[in-house]
């Protein structure tokens, strides 16, 4: 979609809205309270949040709903009460374990290849143009059903700036999601799928990387930013079939700060870290469970989005992805 100014489209209900997504929220303000901001409540129908972000596990699947205003069962959010979004983060701990994280997108069990005609099982082939999405706010999981918070960290071991990973199918270093952890034996993880409130604000012309305007993800104010971008080309047979979920060619799924959160991902599995060489394990995506959330029935009336197909499936993604198995452990 090529993105314009919105105030053409917006008009006045611009400013009234972004009055309230911009202004005090419970628990947080603009840099995002617990849970799906109240500052819009039922105007928008924002999804609801998560207590992942104080510490506890119960941010996973079927989040729970969001502050005071927020309609729930829309999908996990999140946004740490009063964080702020500096580009070099003051490290959680100065000694742990690196555990990389490869991700590796599948589709029917095979790799799903960045620029190449991949078989669809729904029929045709999918030709993956643009990929692209965050993670940040990463946990691991304990036994005792803590969240521990881990920092997002670079290939020399330093906090990533502003704790946020980009993930670009163009790029293979950005394949290997890395965090500091203290040792221990894990029962899963949890992470955001796009970026937390205090980071999700359209000042990203003063912004560097992962988060300046030349991330392709950037949307006008005053929304933030593309939580996950992804086009394709889909051949004849690859819109339809009994094989599988019908693809869809293109996903915009961004939010609302205040408002319309990112979605919290949980993967459930066990994770041994062990003091001294970095962990080295798979973490697979599921783009059949991509493109089963982008159709997801969902009510949009009413929701303040950028206009566009693949913002509407975007948005259903958005929704649904607490609830679904994105990714999973591999060796």
């Amino acid at each position: 979609m090529a993105h314009r100014d919105l105030r053409s489209w917006l008009g006045v209900g611009l400013v009234v809205v972004c009055a309230a997504a911009c202004g005090s929220s419970s628990g947080g303000g603009a840099t995002g309270g617990r849970g799906g901001g109240a500052g819009l409540g039922g105007v928008v129908g924002a999804g609801g949040g998560s207590d992942i972000q104080d510490g506890g596990a119960s941010g996973g699947r079927g989040a729970a709903a969001g502050g005071a205003g927020a309609a729930a069962g829309s999908g996990g959010a999140g946004g740490a009460p009063g964080s702020a979004c500096v580009e070099m983060p003051a490290p959680l701990r100065t000694s742990g374990t690196i555990v990389e994280l490869t991700i590796d997108p599948v589709l029917g069990g095979q790799p799903f290849v960045y620029g190449e005609a991949n078989v669809s099982p729904a029929g045709g082939t999918i030709t993956p143009l643009n990929f692209r999405f965050y993670v940040s706010d990463v946990r691991l999981l304990t036994v005792a059903g803590d969240a521990v918070r881990v920092d997002v960290v670079t290939d020399a071991g330093s906090p990533a700036p502003y704790g946020v990973h980009l993930f670009n199918a163009e790029d293979a270093s950005s394949r290997t999601l890395r965090v500091l952890a203290p040792t221990g034996a894990y029962t899963g993880m949890t992470f955001l799928l796009g970026l937390n409130d205090a980071c999700n604000t359209s000042n990203f012309g003063e912004r560097k990387p992962p988060l300046s305007d030349t991330s392709q993800m950037t949307w006008p104010p005053p929304f933030g930013y593309l939580f996950l971008r992804y086009e394709s080309l889909l051949t004849a047979g690859g819109q339809g079939g009994d094989g599988g979920v019908a693809p869809t060619r293109s996903i915009h799924m961004g939010g609302l700060p205040g408002s319309l959160l990112a979605p919290v991902i949980r993967v459930d599995g066990q994770l041994a870290v062990a003091p001294g060489a970095a962990v080295r394990r798979s973490l697979r995506l599921a783009m059949e469970q991509i493109f089963l959330g982008t159709n997801t029935p969902a009510d949009l009336t009413g929701v303040l989005l950028p206009p566009g197909n693949e913002v509407e499936a975007g948005e259903r993604l958005r929704r649904s992805a607490p609830d679904l198995q994105l990714f999973t452990f591999g060796p």
